[in-house]
């Protein structure tokens, strides 16, 4: 899955909209309906941000495999 991809599965599990999210995480609206339709390569300070955010790791988000 990509990061885009998992953003949204992650969201949507948690019930967030993009508002939502992005007023929890500081990064903007525009920027994250971009991240998840994969049109814009994130900076690992927002894929940090979005993380907490969405209450995991970016390991999880970019689908590292837990032990």
């Amino acid at each position: 899955m990509t990061l885009g991809k998992s953003i949204r599965a992650r969201r949507m599990q948690l019930e967030l909209s993009q508002r939502e999210l992005a007023a929890v995480s500081g990064v903007s609206v525009q920027m994250i309906s971009c991240i998840e339709k994969e049109q814009r390569n994130p900076t690992i300070n927002i894929v940090q941000k979005i993380a907490r955010a969405l209450h995991c790791t970016v390991g999880e988000l970019l689908g590292e495999k837990t032990a």
